[in-house]
């Protein structure tokens, strides 16, 4: 006996849907980690807000990669949480 055929709107989701996905989890995981360090960070150490984040480049400020981290992770979370992208997964 062979299985059933996949219907239309049940179909296992493509490669690239489920790169997008990954891409997003990743994007939010790292982005509040990130955030969460320069958050606690800037409890204990609140001088070093305005010293960039890196010895390599002048940009960003700690201050602007913590805004930044929290966006991308808001927003990723936000197309995450959107019927389209969490949905078309589920069999």
């Amino acid at each position: 006996m062979k299985p059933p055929e996949p219907r239309p709107g049940n179909r296992p989701p493509s490669f690239r849907f489920r790169l997008l996905r990954a891409v997003l989890r990743t994007v939010l995981v790292y982005g509040l980690l990130v955030w969460g360090y320069l958050a606690a960070n800037s409890r204990t150490h609140p001088e070093t807000l305005q010293q960039p984040l890196t010895h390599f480049l002048s940009w960003p400020i700690e201050e602007d990669a913590a805004i930044g981290c929290f966006i991308a992770s808001a927003a990723a979370f936000f197309v995450l949480r959107t019927p389209a992208v969490r949905d078309r997964g589920r069999h």
